[in-house]
């Protein structure tokens, strides 16, 4: 396939050729999105979250078009600090900041969908979206990308979920895993336990006092006996 981008008004603007390889991808993933769409209109759910893939792909082909244009231009602006591990700040339960959560693209008026997490899961959900990924892997594995990683660490965060949702791995893109502390091992023996623990139900559960008694039939025609329930 050749790198020859379908005239479209959205990609016009572009001014750097790693966009527009880059606008190659998202135009072959958005084509197969509407034919997606066009035989599952009923679906109100899917249909917002593919809204929001849309959107979220010209939002990051503006954003690598316009850090190209600062980067060469020597004129990037300092990233900002890192947040993890901070507190979040509760937002405003206000009129205002309640309609400014609204979008467009959320089904019936309401708060915008959430996109899944899981590694490959656009693929699932619509198969057709690989033929993009070809494109995409070109742009992520061209030596000017990498050096505007380096430079300029906003790109990997424009570029990083939809390498998740093709399920595609970069030792340059991917982020190192956080290490967690070991969890404390849980006593699974029940005869080390208490008895009040070992009888008192959960969420889910008789007390063993009340649970029924239940006939009980032997296949070889013997006489029948009973056995508790659970």
């Amino acid at each position: 396939m050749s790198e020859t981008l379908a005239p479209h008004p959205i990609y016009g603007g572009l001014r750097t050729p790693l966009a527009m390889r880059f606008a190659l991808s998202v135009h072959i993933v958005r084509q197969a999105i509407g034919q997606f769409c066009q035989f599952r209109m009923h679906h109100t759910a899917a249909m917002a979250v593919l809204a929001l893939v849309s959107w979220r792909l010209g939002r990051a082909l503006n954003g690598i078009d316009a850090l190209m244009v600062k980067w060469k231009a020597g004129t990037l602006p300092k990233p900002r600090p890192s947040r993890a591990g901070r507190p979040r700040k509760p937002a405003p339960d206000t009129e205002e900041a309640r309609l400014r959560r609204i979008h467009p693209w959320a089904p019936d008026g309401g708060p915008a969908p959430r996109l899944s997490r899981a590694r490959g899961w656009l693929l699932r959900m619509v198969q057709p979206t690989a033929q993009g990924i070809p494109a995409f892997e070109r742009m992520i594995d061209d030596p000017e990308f990498r050096a505007l990683l380096q430079d300029a660490p906003q790109a990997g965060r424009l570029v990083r979920p939809i390498a998740g949702w093709f399920a595609i791995s970069r030792p340059w893109l991917d982020l190192p895993r956080r290490t967690r502390a070991p969890r404390p091992k849980r006593d699974i023996n029940p005869a080390s336990r208490p008895r009040d623990a070992r009888d008192t139900p959960g969420p889910y559960q008789v007390p063993r006092k009340w649970r029924l008694q239940i006939p009980k039939r032997s296949w070889n025609g013997g006489e029948p006996g009973w056995e508790k329930s659970g």
